[in-house]
């Protein structure tokens, strides 16, 4: 089928998917890793995904009109780049000496 006049792939509808199970994988990371680990792993996957949500918005704004599914990037660079913000005040909150004793109490 088609979606706003882009053919809909296996690809298409897999990106999509990851874009919202992704932030949500990042909320379990910090539910059930240590304080320290849970900020690194946020930082590592939420830069590039916000990073690919904006490049997705300013591609779609070139070409001359902002489709409606691109919402969900939108969205899923706007809660990345929020996850990402409060990992590193969790990373400058935690001096690096208390992380060992942070994560077992």
């Amino acid at each position: 089928g088609q979606m706003e006049g882009q053919p809909v792939t296996t690809g298409l509808a897999l990106l999509n998917a990851a874009m919202v199970g992704l932030p949500l994988a990042l909320a379990a990371v910090t539910l059930f890793l240590p304080p320290r680990a849970s900020a690194i792993t946020n930082l590592v996957v939420g830069v590039p995904l916000g990073a690919f949500g904006l490049f997705a918005i300013v591609t779609e704004l070139a070409e001359g009109a902002l489709h409606a599914h691109v919402t969900l990037a939108a969205l899923a660079a706007a809660i990345a780049w929020l996850i990402v913000g409060l990992s590193i005040a969790e990373l400058r909150r935690l001096p690096h000496g208390d992380a060992a004793s942070a994560s077992v109490g």
